[in-house]
């Protein structure tokens, strides 16, 4: 199994993982050779994830994306639409270095939502 267990404060967050992963000194590396440190634990995407509205349909994954780790979390956005309460599929990316989002897509139509 890839997939990578967090637990954090009774918190759990599973990730689904393509890289491997290296613990050493109290902190988590994706790359052994690199020493590329992930800074930014699972626990807190999800957290930014519910500041968004954004409610993970599955695990998110964790890749090496131009030399930095970087989590893609599939979801769902609840939201308005003028008079309307809708739901709809996005995907999100996260630097887990900076903790940055980078992106977050959804359908064309997303821009006329409102929080």
């Amino acid at each position: 199994d890839d997939a990578l267990r967090f637990e954090v404060d009774q918190a759990p967050v599973v990730v689904d993982s393509s890289v491997n992963l290296h613990f050493s000194n109290n902190k988590v590396y994706v790359d052994e050779e690199n020493q590329i440190e992930l800074k930014v634990l699972p626990h807190v995407i999800k957290e930014k994830m519910n500041e968004k509205s954004i409610t993970f349909s599955e695990e998110p994954t964790l890749k090496l994306e131009e030399n930095k780790p970087i989590y893609i979390i599939k979801g769902t956005k609840n939201t308005k639409l003028m008079f309307w309460q809708v739901e709809y599929e996005v995907e999100a990316k996260i630097n887990a270095g900076t903790g940055e989002i980078t992106s977050i897509k959804g359908p064309w139509w997303a821009f006329l939502t409102k929080e």
